[in-house]
C-alpha cells in the first residue's frame, strides 16, 4: 500500500467541546464543531485489502462507509453503532484459526472499526450533557475508548496505526484529568 502522510496535530482534543457546552451551546453544534478534533480516516486504504476478503469483509466495510457518513454529519451514536458492528465482524474473523492463517487485511479492518467506535463513543459523551445526565462522564468514555483503541493497536496492522496512537495519547490525557464527583476538573473548580 502506498505511505499516506499523516497529520501531526492531535486527532481529538475534548476539551473545547467540554467548554462549548457549559457556555450553553446546544449539544448538536457543539457536536458538530467537535468533529474536526478526530479526522476521518483515508478508507481508500482498505480497499484492494478488502476485495480480497470474502463477503463478510465487504459488509464490514459498508459499515465502516456508514460510520464515516454518519460522522461527518456528527452522529456520534450511530458512528458507534456502525463501527462496533464491524469490529465485531473483524473480531470474529482474526479469531478464526491460527493467527498466521488469517488474512492480514482483517487486522486493518480491525484497526479502522477500532477508530470509528472510540471516536463515536466518546465523543458523544462529550457532546451530549444527556450522557453525563446518565452517568456516563467524558473520562469514563475516554476509558472505554482508549481500551478500544488499545485493542485497535495490538489486533491490526500498520494502516493506521499512527492515527491511533495520536487518538491513544489524547485519550490518555483526557482519562488522567482528575474529576470530582459532579463531573467538573480540579482545574475548572479551582483547585
Amino acid at each position: 500500500m502506498a505511505a499516506v502522510k499523516r497529520r501531526r496535530e492531535p486527532l481529538l482534543d475534548a476539551a473545547p467541546c467540554e467548554r462549548r457546552r457549559r457556555d450553553g451551546d446546544n449539544a448538536a453544534d457543539s457536536a458538530r464543531s467537535c468533529e474536526t478534533t478526530w479526522p476521518p480516516l483515508d478508507l481508500s486504504l482498505l480497499d484492494e485489502a478488502i476485495s480480497a476478503l470474502p463477503e463478510e469483509g465487504r459488509i464490514a466495510s459498508s459499515l465502516l462507509r456508514k460510520a464515516v457518513e454518519h460522522h461527518a454529519s456528527a452522529e456520534w451514536q450511530s458512528v458507534a453503532s456502525h463501527a462496533r458492528e464491524a469490529e465485531r465482524i473483524a473480531w470474529s474473523a482474526l479469531h478464526t484459526g491460527h493467527w498466521t492463517r488469517v488474512p492480514t487485511s482483517w487486522r486493518a479492518v480491525y484497526m479502522a472499526a477500532a477508530y470509528y467506535t472510540a471516536a463515536g463513543e466518546f465523543l458523544a459523551a462529550s457532546a451530549s450533557p444527556d450522557q453525563q445526565d446518565a452517568g456516563i462522564h467524558p473520562e469514563r468514555a475516554a476509558l472505554g475508548a482508549l481500551r478500544t483503541v488499545d485493542l485497535g493497536l495490538m489486533l491490526g496492522d500498520h494502516t493506521f496505526r499512527q492515527d491511533l496512537l495520536r487518538a491513544a495519547e489524547t485519550l490518555e490525557a483526557q482519562r488522567s484529568r482528575p474529576v470530582l464527583a459532579a463531573g467538573s476538573t480540579i482545574e475548572e473548580a479551582g483547585w
